[in-house]
């Protein structure tokens, strides 16, 4: 073959070879066929079941000449169920993967699922296979894992290693005999393996010790720990019996124990093998129940409760600790028995800090209902509020301990969880802001913390640190079993410990004990600063424990006028209906007042106009209800008035009259005890407005007369409800007095007779109609019907009633189902009342017998009266004759008398006569008599009785008294003391009379206005000087002189006694007078008004000109001091409500002393030389001031008693104190003494040098109007050094104004060598001031020097001198200074013949004063 028949050759079988491979690709390996689309090939491969973890599968593909294998992508829509790798896919895990192919925008899928495959085989019944008892069966029971597989299709095989112990058959394992055996159960390459015991039937077991201690809590189940098992492992709990204490329940099913008490118990079990009732077993454990703290449960957030620490949940309640440690509200109840009245209490304490946004409280709640909790709680912040800083606004940024009450309902309100504020009427929050600023409950820490609550009633407590916060009502509650429990929304850890918590009696004693039976609870009006600040009451609330009290507190002054000032709540916040009262009485010297001065009720909403919850509440009260104490002037003193503000008069505020039923009041005595009531009931109206039916009620104690006040339809229309929750605040305004049984309740339902006490009163046929007087409680409306049980005896008209026969009737009063009854006994009219025995009183009487005789009397008709129920009135007509004593006659005078016996009109009478065995004298009257010496006093007349009783006609009687003059029935006597007169005639018994002579103390009275009179207390004190009293019956300026001659020297005191009510406007005193001048009275005073009041006390001397206008002024002072009892002599009070004022002259010099102590001296130049009288001074004096004690000597012996009161002037000398300046700056009282040397005269020694100038100041409190000298001696002590003008004794003169000094004497001691003592005079004026000075030397400063200023009073000019005298070797004193100013003015002191005072100051040294001097002249020295 050539060539090219070769390569054709080749070329044929290539062409072959290609079409054959273009048909079925270019590769033959079974994956990839020629196609005209992208296929998965082999779909049904890959759908077939595929388990976890089973054999890998591949993708195998139809390919489209086209493409290649290169070009497709393979992927899986869940690679957790099918994972992918090229071509390949691995079951991953159970689930469905949709597998998608891909090349260029051709694509195909399979949705492929993976089912589980198994994991695990276990024996389940492991319990019952350990043990089998020889002969009998067991099914072996297993499960797989994952449950999903399908174990039908499993090959399971069971197996044993010992088919003679135990064989297998299927799942059935028989024990064949004793030994051991192995039991396997295999699936695939899964296993699992029991080993297996064949025994013989033995008792069973409960698996654990006898004696054993469970613990548990109360009304909580209690597993026990047992297990009641056979011997082969089987339960019996079916067969388990139970022997319990009392109180323990066992329930078999659960094999547990519940207990509803505290205390430790025992429970006995026995368990009986059923195959063989000789097989028993039993066990004996103790269960201890502890108390089981919380019951129910909720909050917001996190749910999650109480945990306990170890030992601190199963032990004794006081060690019992529960501990919280979430952040969000947290409400728990305890668990104990639902009722209406108990008593909780808990610690909380934490050791990490809280701050304002963290509340721990006490709840409220029904037991088993988790869903609405009255909650009371507290912030935990600071104690007192910060002040904001920069750029924040005022307000509470610390928390202040604002106490919050809240009625949770997380049901029904979307704002439950908002515990800070709340205007909806459904999660309204009241407050008691700041219980430590604003309360003053200082004890009162961030923790531990003692919170405490109570239920009494329907009335909620609460209590933190044992003080009592406040109390609420609350209309869900109201009636209804409820238990307290514990509240926090807190982000901190805290422990709840020290829980008790008491029902009942002893609930109600913890409760009382607390408050004091209730009257710890009331206490200042204080819900924020402004109130705080404002209210005064804190210091004068007190409280009584005495039972007949009640509930009470005394508020005990009337000083506080203001409306504010005195304001006293309970703290209880009423919700819906409410009673309150209480009973109050004015104290006797609570004072009066003229429509401002009562004792008052706020009824205050919670939240004002606005609708906002604040600390202030409303800013009006709907109702002020109480009475005014006025000046009644028929004794009717106290009115009762009710204010009130609602929507029909907004703007109305007047006190409202009570709108009174018939024989209703409206003024009542201050000697009334009240009782106040006010009963809200809220209602609807028919178109569904709410409306608050108030009712207002003042009655006597004893319910005989009332006052009531009704308002039907209150309301504002802007506040959402009439009916939402008030406060009540009790204002005493100028007034003190008591409130006492006080109460507040829930009014129930019912009807009652309010005038009972009234209406069983004796009653007697015929007398007046009756009332039934009626008052409903509650909700009850309507008419009340009135029935007698007896018409024959009671009889009934509408509400009267009528007395027509005797008997005794039952009134009851009915509306609807409600009821109430007053017995009333009626008895008939008294006929007659009879002298029995008028024979026997009519017999003959002997006045010499000296017997008594009883009257006799009959009753008719005599079943009904009787001397026991009947008040009969004994009279006699002539009680000379015989004297009545209850039933009993007494003869005491011969004559006749009539005897009448009587009840109301009816009377019965006789006629007795006694006679005597002599005459008797007897005199009209014989009590004493009263009269002045030498006034013409009458003496009583006289009687003569003769022994037949008959009256003698002009006797002859002899009238006779010892140094005495009496003529025809007039007594004189020159002298003061008791007479004796005696009254004599022939036969008869003397009598006599004693006449008390008391002194003429007033010899004149001159007063402003209408004529003044005295008025001498008559008694038997009168005669004696110390204790003769009068008054003088005017409150006008009056002058009252004492009977003494006039003198130049006298001394006159008196002692006013005053009335607490005297003030600053009430002066008393004494004046002098020249009585050739009869327009001129020269008076010292001093009122009485408040003892600690710069401006009150003072001493004021005045010279009245009666001729001039406004002569009364008492404003035209001459001189005066400020309060002597701080300043001036700074005297001390002996009594209060009396004083003892005195005016001396001595050598015309006026002296004033109070109580004995001197006060002030002055000169008055008008009077110099002249003779004068004395006498009591009063202007603006109160009613019924009485002057006593008042005594007068003139001439030496004034000079004696002054000297003997004043210790010969040296007391005079005290400290001066002109003012509160004075008397922080001037110490001289702790250096000054003075001697009783008479030779010394007048003195005052200086001891303990002071620096301050003005810090040892002296004076004699002496006022000098014209004319005058002041001299002195005055030594250095010894041991003076000298100084530089620093250490001195000076004498200034000042004016009575306290200026600053005019005029200065100085001595002073100096360190200059050969003259160390210089004497200077200064006037202080601007230019040459200073008069000169003399020098000489004092050895060691021991110089005895004698000093002396004078001023006299020229035409136009005043001159003042200074002298000075040095004591010299002989005893004779040397001139050594001698200096004059003469002049008309000198600066501060101003006018230079202004009143002037004397002071002497000694600074920086010590040393002597000695024969101090004053006199109203210039002196000769």
């Amino acid at each position: 073959m050539n060539k090219k028949s070769i390569w054709l050759a080749i070329l044929s079988i290539v062409t072959c070879l290609c079409l054959a491979f273009g048909i079925v690709g270019c590769k033959n390996n079974n994956k990839y066929v020629a196609t005209t689309a992208l296929q998965i090939a082999n779909k049904a491969e890959l759908q077939a079941d595929w388990f976890e973890d089973g054999e890998n599968r591949e993708v195998k593909l139809t390919l489209p000449p086209e493409l290649t294998a290169d070009d497709v992508y393979v992927t899986s829509s869940d690679p957790a169920v099918v994972l992918v790798e090229g071509k390949t896919l691995k079951a991953a895990g159970v689930g469905i993967a949709k597998i998608v192919v891909r090349a260029n925008d051709e694509t195909d899928s399979v949705n492929i699922t993976v089912k589980p495959s198994l994991k695990e085989i276990s024996i389940t019944n492991r319990g019952e296979l350990r043990n089998i008892v020889i002969g009998e069966e067991r099914t072996l029971e297993y499960s797989i894992k994952p449950d999903v597989v399908d174990i039908d299709k499993l090959n399971i095989e069971i197996t044993s290693s010992n088919t003679g112990v135990v064989s297998v058959s299927g799942k059935k394992l028989k024990a064949e005999s004793l030994g051991e055996s192995t039991i396997t159960v295999k699936a695939g390459n899964y296993s699992d393996t029991i080993d297996i015991n064949v025994i013989n039937l033995e008792a069973p077991s409960f698996g654990v010790e006898d004696g054993a201690v469970v613990d548990g809590v109360t009304n909580s189940e209690i597993k026990l720990p047992v297990a009641a098992l056979s011997c082969d492992g089987i339960d019996l709990h079916e067969n388990v019996q139970s022997t319990c204490s009392s109180g323990l329940k066992f329930d078999r099913e659960s094999m547990s124990v519940t207990a509803e008490n505290k205390g430790e118990y025992e429970i006995e079990l026995e368990v009986t093998d059923p195959r063989d009732g000789s097989l028993t077993s039993s066990v004996n454990l103790i269960i201890k129940v502890y108390r089981k703290i919380f019951a129910d449960y909720n909050g917001y957030g996190n749910i999650g409760y109480e945990s306990y620490e170890e030992g601190k949940q199963f032990t004794d309640d006081e060690k019992q600790v529960a501990t919280f440690d979430r952040w969000d509200a947290t409400f728990a109840s305890f668990d104990m028995q639902p009722s209406q009245i108990y008593y909780a209490e808990f610690i909380i304490d934490s050791e990490s800090k809280a701050d304002w946004s963290t509340f721990y409280g006490m709840t409220h709640s029904v037991k088993g209902d988790a869903t609405r909790w009255l909650t009371a709680y507290m912030d935990r912040g600071a104690a007192v509020t910060r002040d904001p800083e920069e750029g924040e606004e005022q307000g509470y940024y610390s928390g202040a301990r604002d106490f919050r009450i809240k009625d949770i309902d997380i049901v029904n309100d979307m704002d439950c969880w908002q515990l800070h504020q709340g205007n909806n009427p459904k999660t309204q929050i009241l407050y008691s802001y700041g219980l430590n600023r604003f309360r003053g409950l200082d004890k009162i820490e961030s923790f531990p913390c003692k919170m405490a609550t109570a239920r009494i009633g329907d009335f909620f407590y609460f209590f933190v640190n044992d003080d009592y916060v406040c109390a609420v009502t609350n209309q869900y509650l109201q009636g209804k079993d409820t238990v307290p429990g514990f509240f926090q929304q807190s982000s901190i850890k805290t422990d709840i410990k020290n829980i008790v918590w008491l029902n009942g009696s002893e609930a109600q004693t913890k409760f009382n004990s607390l408050t004091d039976n209730g009257s710890k609870m009331f206490s200042e009006y204080a819900p924020s600063e402004w109130w705080m600040n404002e209210n005064e009451a804190s210091e004068h609330i007190t409280y009584s424990s005495s039972s007949e009290l009640g509930t009470n507190y005394t508020f005990d002054t009337d000083g506080l006028t203001g409306e504010n000032k005195g304001i006293v709540t309970p703290y209880i916040f009423f919700d819906g209906d409410f009673t309150f009262e209480w009973e109050y009485k004015f104290d006797d010297a609570s004072a009066a007042g003229n429509w401002d001065r009562f004792m008052g009720l706020e009824v205050r909403h919670l939240r004002d106009e606005n609708s906002s919850w604040g600390s202030n509440y409303s800013n009006k009260y709907a109702f002020l209800f109480g009475s005014m104490r006025q000046n009644g002037s028929d004794g009717n003193d106290i009115c009762a008035m009710v204010k009130c503000f609602s929507k029909d008069k907004p703007d109305d505020w007047d006190w409202e009259h009570p709108t009174m039923s018939p024989g209703g009041k409206e003024w009542y005595s201050n000697n009334d005890s009240l009782r106040y009531r006010v009963t809200r009931i809220c209602a609807q109206t028919a178109d569904g407005r709410p409306v608050a039916k108030y009712t207002f009620t003042i009655e006597r104690a004893d319910g005989t007369e009332r006052s009531v006040w009704k308002y039907d339809d209150y309301g504002l229309d802007n506040w959402k409800s009439p009916c939402e929750p008030v406060i009540l605040l009790w204002k005493n305004k100028g007034v003190k007095g008591t409130y006492f049984n006080v109460k507040w309740s829930i009014p129930q339902d019912g009807v009652e007779i309010s005038n009972k006490t009234a209406l069983m009163q004796k009653w007697t046929v015929g007398e007046a109609d009756r009332k039934v007087e009626t008052m409903l409680a509650g909700r009850l409306e309507g008419p009340v019907t009135v029935i007698s049980s007896n018409e024959n005896v009671i009889s009934v008209n509408g509400e009267e009633i009528t007395a027509v026969g005797r008997g005794t009737a039952t009134i009851t009063v009915k509306i609807g189902d409600y009821i109430d009854t007053v017995e009333i006994t009626v008895t008939p009219k008294l006929d007659s009342v009879t002298i029995t025995n008028k024979d026997e009183l009519t017999a003959e009487w002997k006045l010499s017998a000296g017997e008594s005789r009883d009257v006799k009397i009959a009753y008719a008709p005599s079943d009904i009266y009787d001397a026991n129920n009947t008040d009969v009135k004994i009279t006699s007509s002539n009680e000379n004759v015989i004297m009545v004593n209850g039933n009993t006659l007494t003869a005491i005078g011969s004559g006749r008398t009539t005897i009448i016996i009587s009840v109301g009109d009816i009377k019965d009478t006789v006629e007795i006569t006694v006679t005597a065995d002599k005459p008797v004298l007897s005199l009209e009257d014989s009590s004493p008599v009263y009269g002045m010496v030498g006034d013409e006093i009458i003496l009583p007349e006289y009687t003569v009785i003769s022994v037949e009783g008959d009256e003698v006609q002009n006797p002859e009687v002899l009238i006779t008294c010892e140094n005495a003059n009496i003529s025809t029935g007039i007594f004189t006597a020159t002298q003061s003391g008791k007479y004796i007169v005696t009254y004599s005639y022939q036969g008869a018994d003397e009598v006599s009379v004693a006449v008390y002579v008391y002194r003429k103390v007033i010899s004149s009275i001159f007063a402003e206005g209408d004529e003044v009179k005295v008025q001498y207390i008559e008694n038997t004190d009168c005669i004696d000087d110390e204790k003769q009293t009068i008054t003088l019956d005017t409150t006008k300026n009056t002058y009252a002189q004492f009977n003494m001659a006039a003198d130049k020297n006298f001394y006159a005191e008196a002692t006013f006694v005053i009335s607490p009510q005297s003030g600053n406007q009430n002066f008393y005193g004494l004046y002098a007078a020249d009585p050739t001048v009869p327009n001129r009275y020269l008076a010292v005073m001093t009122d009485r008004g408040v003892i600690t009041e710069e401006w009150h006390r003072a001493v004021k001397v005045i010279d009245f000109d009666t001729t001039k206008e406004n002569w009364t002024d008492v404003e035209s002072t001459k001189f005066w001091c400020r309060n002597v009892f701080q300043y001036g002599q700074k005297i001390t009070e002996k009594a209060e409500g009396r004083v003892t004022i005195a005016l001396a002259r001595v050598n015309d010099i006026f002296y004033m002393l109070i109580d004995g102590q001197a006060v002030m001296g002055f000169t008055a130049q008008d009077y110099n030389g002249k003779n004068m009288v004395v006498g009591v001074f009063q202007k603006n004096a109160v009613s019924g001031t009485q002057i006593t004690a008042m005594n007068y000597v003139s001439g030496d012996a004034a000079q004696t008693k002054f000297n003997a009161l004043t210790q010969n002037g040296s007391d005079l000398l005290g400290e001066y104190r002109y003012n509160s300046w004075w008397e922080e700056t001037n110490s001289a009282s702790e250096h000054i003494s003075s001697s009783a040397d008479a030779s010394k005269g007048t003195n005052f020694t200086f001891t303990g040098a002071v620096q301050g100038e003005n810090a040892g100041v002296v004076t004699p409190n002496i006022n000098f109007d014209g004319d005058f000298t002041f001299e002195w001696e005055f030594e250095f002590a010894e041991g003076t050094t000298g100084g530089n003008w620093d250490k001195y004794m000076s004498v200034e003169l000042r004016t009575a104004e306290n200026s600053d000094w005019g005029f200065k004497f100085i001595t002073s001691a100096q360190v200059n060598g050969d003259n160390n003592i210089c004497i200077s005079a200064n006037i202080n004026v601007d230019t040459n001031s200073d008069l000169g000075g003399a020098w000489m030397y004092d050895e060691n400063y021991a110089g005895h020097f004698k000093f002396a200023v004078s001023r006299k009073l020229n035409a136009e000019s005043t001159t003042i001198t200074f002298k000075a005298w040095k004591l010299n070797e002989d005893g004779e004193y040397e001139l050594v200074h001698d200096k004059s100013w003469t002049g008309t003015e000198v600066k501060e002191f101003g006018a230079a013949n202004s009143p002037a005072i004397v002071v002497i100051k000694t600074v920086n040294c010590e040393g002597e004063y000695t024969n101090i001097k004053w006199s109203a002249a210039v002196g000769n020295n």
